[in-house]
């Protein structure tokens, strides 16, 4: 199975843990864009055959904007061959999917979400420096799920410092949220804090929430 990766850099602020490439020159994206097309009509010939899957990643995709991030999947199918059935996904910030861009994006060939939730706890995210709330977490499942996207991942993390297992009840907080009970899973993946940097698993944990039951 052949995928394509694409990587958006662009990000309104830096989150302390990120390790990856970002910019918050947000100025730049319609230039970057334009640059990325470019450079796939110069390289197309670089990858062959078709695409089962095409990852919009980051940095933060969804501060592109939906004309943005329709401007580049229309040029990634005209210049590839994706699968009809491809699974194609884009990262999103939890407080950029309101109602408007979750439409937005069900009318684009997106079939997946997936976001950086960290953690339901407030007092954590601000201490990552994320932009959302748990409550902004909750609501952008229920955007993407009312827009009919029902693929949707959410990344979380543990070992924070000073938490015990006491505070650790991930998958018990989840399961109340106000998503858990409305069909359509919700994929988790757990990563651990150390030192400052999250260090994924060995094997990385995929729980459907809704239908997973764990004792820590």
């Amino acid at each position: 199975m052949s995928g394509i990766y694409v990587h958006i850099p662009f990000c309104r602020s830096r989150c302390i843990y990120c390790g990856f490439y970002s910019t918050t020159r947000l100025g730049l994206r319609a230039r970057y864009i334009d640059a990325l097309r470019r450079e796939m009509e110069l390289r197309k010939d670089y990858l062959h055959g078709t695409f089962a899957t095409v990852y919009i990643g980051g940095g933060t995709p969804s501060q592109l904007g939906a004309p943005l991030l329709r401007r580049l999947l229309d040029h990634i199918y005209k210049v590839y061959t994706v699968e009809s059935d491809a699974e194609v996904t884009v990262e999103c910030n939890p407080d950029d999917v309101t109602p408007a861009l979750a439409s937005e994006l069900a009318s684009m060939p997106v079939n997946r979400v997936s976001m950086g939730v960290q953690t339901f706890s407030d007092e954590r995210l601000h201490f990552l420096h994320r932009r959302h709330t748990a409550a902004q977490a909750a609501a952008a499942v229920e955007n993407l799920r009312h827009a009919g996207i029902t693929n949707i991942s959410i990344d979380l993390m543990f070992g924070f410092p000073g938490q015990t297992m006491t505070q650790w009840q991930v998958f018990g907080l989840i399961t109340q949220m106000p998503f858990a009970d409305k069909g359509g899973g919700v994929i988790v993946l757990l990563q651990v804090f150390r030192k400052g940097n999250f260090i994924a698993f060995d094997a990385v944990l995929r729980c459907v929430v809704h239908n997973t039951r764990h004792s820590y």
